[in-house]
């Protein structure tokens, strides 16, 4: 199934646009978006679209911003019933979890993490949309939007500890430094917004334990659906989005996530026409292409990331598939 995102993620969008002066009727007609969808919030749409209107509104408005912007109009609604059960949650930390499992609901292109050590948690966001894989609006929004959600919770005067982002720092950078009021790194392997382990006790200010019970039961059945519907190739490539920087998506960790074994994923992947190599390959060569491209993220912590011990193998990877080294691609750009 091609990744499809809810058009109740375009709450605001056309408002938001005609505010910075574009032109939202060129953005429907530059990528086809037929906007009778709007008249439903659960209606859905292909998420690359979805992204190229994000970027067509950078364009005409001339902010790159945007899509940071956006998140500071929208409200947890806007994910519909996985919003719902986000602001149902008794604890800020339930609320995490929710929307962590049931996001690919919403947008199914979507990969949420959270990442616990000793003195914070580490809330990370992915976008795996074909063509605009971790596109900058979209993860911005992402990054924009959790730190809404969170000072729901935690009021007006918090702040992250730090938000990450893996392209580079923007020439102006007034918008991120009100939004989020802390340290801010760019060019970094991942999209994140690291917060305070006690921050996750927070009680929710809607909680409610009635409304929770029957929507966790309607979410659940949903999923449930949407798995027995997904293509293999897709549940592959999301685990192995979520498992590559920690090194271990191999193709037997993969399968055992699948409740099979690996003999029985390849022959669902034959009968998809791909293979576990392939898919792998795939993502190797968006994320590298991306990091050399729109970042300045070292060769050798590029290399770490996308799963090779040695920068050496890596390299050869490159090659093979690119017809050049990493380095001479970053200077070329082809």
């Amino acid at each position: 199934m091609y990744p499809q995102i809810r058009t109740g993620a375009f709450q605001y969008f056309p408002e938001l646009v005609e505010e910075l002066n574009g032109d939202i009727d060129w953005i429907w007609t530059q990528s086809g978006f037929d906007t009778r969808l709007l008249e439903g919030k659960d209606n859905l749409i292909p998420t690359e679209q979805y992204i190229h209107c994000l970027r067509l509104a950078s364009a005409t408005t001339g902010h790159s911003d945007f899509g940071l912007l956006l998140s500071t109009r929208q409200s947890v609604d806007m994910l519909g019933a996985v919003g719902l059960l986000a602001e149902a949650e008794d604890l800020l930390g339930g609320s995490v979890d929710t929307i962590g499992r049931f996001l690919r609901l919403h947008n199914s292109s979507s990969i949420v993490t959270v990442q616990q050590y000793s003195d914070k948690v580490l809330l990370t966001y992915d976008d795996i949309a074909p063509r605009f894989t971790r596109d900058p609006q979209i993860c911005d929004f992402a990054m924009g939007f959790a730190t809404k959600l969170a000072r729901e919770s935690l009021g007006e005067g918090w702040n992250p500890m730090a938000v990450y982002f893996v392209h580079k720092e923007p020439e102006n950078l007034e918008s991120f430094s009100e939004i989020f009021r802390c340290p801010l790194y760019f060019n970094q392997e991942f999209y994140g917004v690291a917060i305070e382990n006690m921050a996750l006790q927070a009680v929710q200010p809607k909680a409610d334990k009635s409304k929770r019970v029957s929507l966790l039961q309607h979410l659940e059945q949903m999923q449930q659906q949407v798995s027995a519907n997904e293509k293999y190739a897709n549940l592959v490539g999301y685990l192995i989005h979520v498992l590559l920087p920690n090194g271990g998506c191999s193709e037997d960790n993969v399968a055992k996530l699948l409740q099979m074994n690996k003999r029985t994923l390849q022959r669902r992947l034959l009968d998809e026409d791909t293979s576990y190599k392939t898919i792998l390959n795939s993502i190797r060569m968006d994320l590298a292409r991306q990091y050399l491209l729109e970042t300045k993220i070292s060769l050798t912590n590029m290399a770490s990331y996308l799963g090779y011990s040695e920068l050496s193998a890596f390299s050869r990877f490159f090659r093979s598939q690119q017809g050049c080294s990493p380095m001479d691609y970053r200077k070329t750009g082809k």
